[in-house]
């Protein structure tokens, strides 16, 4: 949060700092502040995983995450799964079944990038999109590309989208 005379404001900032040599400071780089509907450095549209903070941050993440529509509730939980944000992952993803949890997996994750998305199926209640993505695991310095297939499907008790719990397989393989 973020007191700005009597109001709070609601915001999500960068855990490392990052754009080395960008300020001639000497701080190895800088952080940035993020509020609802900011944006990036080099993007022109908010950053998912930052907007998935900053209502965290505000006490409104259900309300946030059952308003996304599928394509980005599976970018939000990418991001998520990538930072090791285990609690929002079970709120996003539907029940497992057979009493596994498919969230533990995501611990061996120190990072996920998304570089490239395609759209594969829509419909009324379903969505499937595939993402080639970098996986970076702790205690590993290797990149690994993969291409994982994320679906998303309309939860009619809920009134909203989750996701298949498979992805996070495909991220750990």
């Amino acid at each position: 949060m973020v007191l700005a005379g009597d109001k709070r404001l609601a915001a999500s900032i960068n855990g490392m700092p990052h754009g080395a040599g960008a300020l001639q400071n000497g701080f190895p780089g800088h952080h940035c502040l993020h509020f609802w509907q900011s944006t990036t450095h080099t993007k022109n549209k908010p950053d998912a995983a930052h907007q998935v903070m900053v209502h965290k941050a505000a006490g409104m993440l259900h309300e946030y995450l059952a308003q996304l529509e599928p394509a980005e509730l599976q970018v939000a939980m990418l991001e998520m799964a990538g930072q090791g944000e285990t609690a929002i992952l079970r709120l996003g993803i539907r029940n497992p079944s057979a009493g596994t949890d498919p969230v533990p997996p995501v611990k061996q994750i120190k990072n996920i990038k998304i570089w490239d998305q395609r759209l594969v199926e829509e419909g009324a209640d379903c969505c499937i999109a595939e993402y080639k993505v970098s996986v970076y695991f702790h205690g590993d310095a290797k990149e690994y590309r993969k291409k994982v297939t994320v679906t998303s499907r309309y939860d009619s008790q809920l009134e909203r989208w989750l996701l298949e719990p498979d992805f996070i397989s495909q991220l750990v393989r």
